[in-house]
């Protein structure tokens, strides 16, 4: 049941990625599942600005928006819109889908608010 991908392609996720549940990691790389699965980021910062960089971001500059992150301290998150989204007449709607969405990849935030113009 050997996949294609090496155990070094697997184990590159740990120089970014801390294991969460070390039973479970050991038992996907033995059956070459996916690791993501099992492991959570070095840090919840790090790990949250990659998930917005790689899974949020992309969408939000197509359209001409930008995020930035105003703080985050206490596993409260704290982004703003920027860019056209400071414009746009569905903004309030982007930031509930915006931090929705980190709170359910994350739910060790407490909380997550996007601060808009309206």
């Amino acid at each position: 049941m050997h996949h294609e991908s090496s155990l070094e392609a697997r184990l590159w996720f740990l120089e970014i990625w801390y294991v969460k549940d070390i039973g479970k990691l050991l038992e996907a790389i033995f059956w070459g599942d996916v690791v993501e699965t099992v492991v959570q980021p070095v840090s919840l910062r790090v790990a949250v600005e990659k998930f917005i960089d790689q899974r949020i971001l992309p969408g939000i500059m197509a359209h001409g928006g930008d995020i930035d992150l105003v703080s985050f301290e206490n596993r409260v998150l704290v982004l703003r819109l920027a860019g056209a989204c400071v414009s746009c007449g569905i903004q309030a709607f982007t930031a509930d889908a915006v931090a929705n969405y980190i709170l359910d990849a994350f739910p060790e935030l407490d909380d997550v608010r996007v601060e808009t113009d309206g």
